[in-house]
């Protein structure tokens, strides 16, 4: 008879117990849902700034093989849509909402001051050198879950990122 009253002495506290296991769980899971939720957003995030810097190299580096002045409206496709053509650049972006992205062009033959015969090396050898520079700026990358939680961040379901800019020595 005493080893009855053990048996049911030990169930009670788990009937109690998977009762207070649910009620945590009700409280855990939608913290751990958000914070999946912020964690694919920035894994996202940061994957479309990776993009877009490599687009203005990709874009940087063709410019810096023409001499100033020129392939400015080919790098610009180039950057926003990964392709080389000219005005007017077909195709479609490489990405969402890249098509609101301003992409500025500076070389030796529109910004003299900081791109034409910059000393580079030391100063007992100086080298001189042209620069060409491509900045994209503009660029918002939409919220994957922007629907979702719009109304608790209020209606902004973009995140702008701040102007990528790439300088690289051009051909003279």
């Amino acid at each position: 008879m005493m080893a009855r009253r053990i048996r049911i002495a030990n169930r009670t506290p788990r009937a109690a117990q998977s009762g207070s296991v649910l009620v945590e769980l009700a409280v855990i899971l939608p913290i751990l849902i958000g914070l999946s939720l912020c964690t694919l957003e920035f894994a996202s995030a940061l994957s479309e700034y990776r993009s877009v810097v490599n687009q203005a190299r990709i874009a940087t580096r063709y410019l810096s093989t023409k001499a100033p002045g020129e392939g400015h409206e080919q790098a610009r496709c180039l950057a926003i849509n990964g392709i080389e053509s000219g005005a007017p650049c077909g195709g479609t972006p490489i990405r969402r909402g890249f098509s609101d992205a301003t992409v500025v062009i500076q070389d030796a033959s529109n910004a003299p001051a900081t791109h034409r015969a910059q000393a580079a090396g030391s100063a007992s050898s100086p080298v001189v050198v042209n620069l060409v520079t491509v900045q994209i700026s503009n660029y918002e990358h939409p919220l994957v879950t922007g629907t979702l939680v719009s109304g608790m961040i209020g209606d902004r379901v973009a995140i702008t990122f701040s102007p990528i800019r790439v300088t690289m020595r051009q051909a003279l």
